[in-house]
């Protein structure tokens, strides 16, 4: 037959499950001997069970037979040519079908090729174009989000942005970057370098978004007095679900006993 194995297929079962063990064996050596070409016969009982199998053996010798043919046939002509996407390829057959004026075969009255009028490119082409429409609107997008802010101001937030890409995270919308930028502005009170820092600072410790400077945080704290009016940074505040003790645990770590108990007074 020309393989080294053939295949059962498990939709076989259903149609000899009602043979007995014995039929069964019968049935398995006739099967074996078809395919190594001895002689057998085969008992009326697994007849039409073995008719059952031989059609399907045959089937799958055909389309075998056809790949070996194609595969040959590609590889004396020298692989898979470029072509256009979801045309014809005018230099090779499929399913074994002849090949004709419109699909000619090379022979020695017929050396070369015939000639394909699709544009290989075409397709590279197409993508170089999706892929600057993108960046074209991406450009605008952030144009639109940045244009109050001064110039420096612009490498600080694509500094921010490609950190954010790298992470597979982005801001979907010219308000969700207008946000970002308002609060990093705010954040570092109108300086550029101090926005740079706020960045490293999130960078270095691997930080989704956005925080005041550490540092900047508790200068804030050492100047509050009992009286004076509290301002209250965002990571101050209890999160959702967070117990006293924990937000207590984590405060105390960071401010001094002054600030936390101001801080206890007006929250808690």
């Amino acid at each position: 037959m020309g393989k080294d194995g053939f295949v059962i297929y498990k939709s076989f079962f259903k149609p000899i499950s009602k043979l007995s063990d014995e039929q069964l064996g019968k049935l398995f050596r006739a099967i074996f001997q078809y395919q190594l070409g001895e002689a057998f016969t085969i008992g009326e009982d697994i007849e039409m069970a073995f008719e059952f199998f031989k059609n399907q053996f045959e089937l799958d010798e055909s389309k075998y037979q056809c790949t070996v043919e194609r595969n040959r046939e590609n590889g004396r002509r020298g692989g898979n040519p470029n072509f256009k996407k979801g045309s014809p390829n005018p230099y090779y057959t499929r399913d074994c079908k002849e090949i004709t004026e419109d699909n000619p075969e090379i022979t020695e009255d017929n050396p070369t090729l015939p000639k394909i009028t699709e544009d290989k490119h075409k397709d590279k082409d197409k993508d170089k174009e999706k892929d600057k429409e993108k960046d074209k609107k991406e450009n605008m997008t952030k144009e639109n989000a940045f244009s109050e802010y001064p110039a420096e101001w612009m490498e600080v937030f694509d500094e921010w942005l490609a950190y954010k890409a790298d992470r597979k995270e982005s801001y979907k919308s010219t308000m969700s970057l207008k946000a970002m930028a308002k609060k990093l502005y705010n954040l570092a009170h109108g300086d550029v370098d101090m926005a740079r820092r706020i960045i490293e600072q999130s960078i270095a410790n691997n930080w989704q978004g956005l925080f005041a400077l550490r540092e900047e945080s508790e200068s804030n704290t050492a100047s509050v007095h009992p009286g004076d009016g509290l301002d209250v940074h965002p990571w101050e505040r209890p999160t959702q679900g967070e117990s006293f003790d924990d937000w207590k645990r984590r405060l105390r770590s960071r401010v001094d006993s002054v600030r936390l108990s101001q801080l206890i007074k007006m929250l808690w």
